[in-house]
This record gives C-alpha cells, sequence and structure tokens, in this order.
C-alpha cells in the first residue's frame, strides 16, 4: 500500500480530559499516531494539544495547531469527534480499502445545499454570515475566492442552487407518551416545534440570502492527506476569523477545492449518526441500536471489537464518560 500512516486526531468540544486515557485504550495500535486536541488542556501528555475557542467553530482547533499536525510522521489525518465511535476494523493497513482513501483521497460525509433548506442549523448560519466580516483585514479575505467566484464554483458542481435562502425543512421532534406523564418534556416538544414552524414561516415569506457561498455538512469525521492540509488549514483560518459555524467551514473548504472526494454513500459501511439525517423517527431507531450495543459491550472498550456492528462505519454519539 502506498502512504498508509494515519494519524488519528480527535477533537473535544469541551475540556473533558477524563476521557485522554479511555480514547488511548480504544485506538492505541490501530494508528501510526493518535493526537487529541482539547480546549483549555492542562496536563503535560505530549499527544495531547491546548487548544482554545468555542465549539461552534471547532475547526480552528485544528488551524491553531497545523504547525505541530504537519510535524507528525504521517500521509493523511483522519478527524473524528470525541463522541464517534469508529468501527475497529479501521486502522492504518485498512483505511484505504474500508473508506476508500487511496493516496490523494479526501474523505467527508455528505455535502447539502443550504439554499434547498434541508437543514435548519446550516441554512440560518448561512444567512447569519457576515461577508466581509467586521474586524477582519481584507487582504486576508484573498485567500479564499470572491463570493462570486465561490458562488460559482459551488453552483457548478450543484451544492449551491440559489444565494437566495427562502425555505427550512422544519424539525418537529415527537411528543412523549403517555402525555399526561411527560407534560414538562411535551411542553419543551412543543416550544421546539412552535420554533421551528415560525422559522419555515420567516424563511418562507422573507428576504433572506447567503453571507457567504457555503455547504453544510456533518463534520465529526473527515480526512485529509497530509499533502493538502496547509491549503485545508489556509481556509479554516479565514472561515474562524469570519465566526462561520463549523459545519459550514469544513465542507465548504473540501467543495471549494477540486481534490478528490469520497464520501459516505461511495462506501460499504455506513454511518449511525443519530442525528443525520434530521428524521425524528430515525432518531429514536438509531438511539435504540447505540443504546443496545451499548449495553451488551457493558461500557466495556475490550468488548469493542466483538460487539461492534459489522455494517457501521461509526457510531454517534458514544459518551465514553461511563467506558473502561
Amino acid at each position: 500500500m502506498i502512504g498508509n500512516k494515519t494519524c488519528l486526531v480527535v477533537i473535544y468540544n469541551h475540556k473533558f480530559e477524563k476521557n485522554i486515557q479511555i480514547i488511548k485504550k480504544i485506538y492505541g495500535g490501530r494508528f501510526s499516531k493518535v493526537i487529541q486536541l482539547i480546549p483549555f488542556y492542562d496536563g503535560n501528555d505530549p499527544d495531547v494539544f491546548r487548544v482554545f475557542g468555542n465549539s461552534f467553530k471547532f475547526h480552528a482547533f485544528i488551524a491553531q495547531k497545523r504547525r505541530d499536525l504537519l510535524s507528525v510522521d504521517c500521509d493523511r489525518f483522519l478527524f473524528i469527534g470525541d463522541d464517534l465511535l469508529l468501527n475497529p476494523r479501521i486502522q492504518d493497513d485498512t483505511i484505504e480499502n474500508l473508506m476508500k482513501l487511496s493516496k490523494n483521497v479526501c474523505f467527508f460525509p455528505e455535502l447539502h445545499d443550504v439554499s434547498k433548506g434541508g437543514f435548519v442549523r446550516g441554512t440560518i448560519e448561512a444567512a447569519r454570515l457576515k461577508f466581509p466580516c467586521p474586524g477582519l483585514d481584507t487582504s486576508v479575505l484573498q485567500i479564499i475566492p470572491s463570493f462570486e467566484e465561490a458562488f460559482s464554483i459551488l453552483h457548478k458542481k450543484g451544492l449551491m442552487q440559489t444565494r437566495r435562502l427562502t425555505r427550512i425543512k422544519p424539525y418537529f421532534p415527537l411528543f412523549l407518551q403517555p402525555w399526561h406523564k411527560n407534560w414538562r418534556g411535551n411542553t419543551s416538544v412543543l416550544r421546539a416545534r412552535f420554533w421551528h414552524f415560525c422559522n419555515m414561516l420567516k424563511y418562507r415569506f422573507g428576504i433572506f440570502s447567503a453571507g457567504y457561498p457555503v455547504v453544510f455538512g456533518y463534520s465529526d469525521i473527515f480526512s485529509i492527506p497530509k499533502l493538502y492540509f496547509d491549503d485545508f488549514c489556509d481556509y479554516l483560518e479565514v472561515f474562524a476569523s469570519m465566526e462561520m459555524f463549523v459545519e459550514l467551514a469544513i465542507p465548504t473548504t473540501f467543495a471549494l477545492h477540486d481534490w478528490n472526494l469520497a464520501l459516505e454513500k461511495d462506501l460499504i459501511l455506513q454511518p449511525l449518526n443519530v442525528w443525520f439525517p434530521q428524521n425524528p423517527y430515525l432518531f429514536k431507531a438509531k438511539a435504540a441500536r447505540i443504546a443496545s450495543f451499548e449495553a451488551k459491550a457493558n461500557w466495556k472498550v475490550r468488548a469493542i471489537d466483538s460487539e461492534f456492528p459489522k455494517d457501521l462505519l461509526y457510531m454517534h454519539p458514544i459518551k465514553l464518560s461511563r467506558w473502561s
């Protein structure tokens, strides 16, 4: 195999240092290197890097440590969230086959057109963007395509139908049954439904547009060859400085480049992600499958190999605080 040294980079949203050793137990020996990025980390473990910032913009964590990561002896980086559990079969000598990651191929789950309104958060965050961003040196914007160039690139790839944002598909969480015993929880569900319904009307009848051409995508797992990593970080730095939401920043960076990109739909192994797609009925079924796996494994790291479903690429979310 060519170029099969993988550095696994685990990104934490929050300072949850008790999971450091659990991550090492799960992934140690499977990859050439395992690095953990933890905001405001206090320890001295050389494989755990201190970063800072907001979890809604965790792409900034990657850019902050670009020089440290580039010094790692590897051919590619595989990034995952600390609450995402990879299939134990995925390791240095299998990643090329299982994830279709030959030498210069990137991986991202899926790219979504924000103008179609399928994902509420993506559309709302696209509308919030300011371009140019107040307080940002405009010379920095030369690193990324201009507004017109970016829209042209995404439009030609079928990733942005229009700059106007005219629709949102509301997410209506399910009411808890029986109603009378769960009235407090159902009050929250009712509020959430009302919020989504109001936003649906707001975008249907209001005038909104993307502050900068973007695409939306789940960003708790992705991979990039080391060859492209510097260019990747250039864009992440600018997008973080623009205060772009992470699930716009990372997929838009991939979409604006002409790198070969493998998607989840290209793989035999399939994701089990509770939040994607945004379907309350699927949410319930997926959450139940994760709970079943956790119970069978009895929250023991040593049981992951035997109990992890053979058909899955990963499961998310898995809260590691209970595992040992």
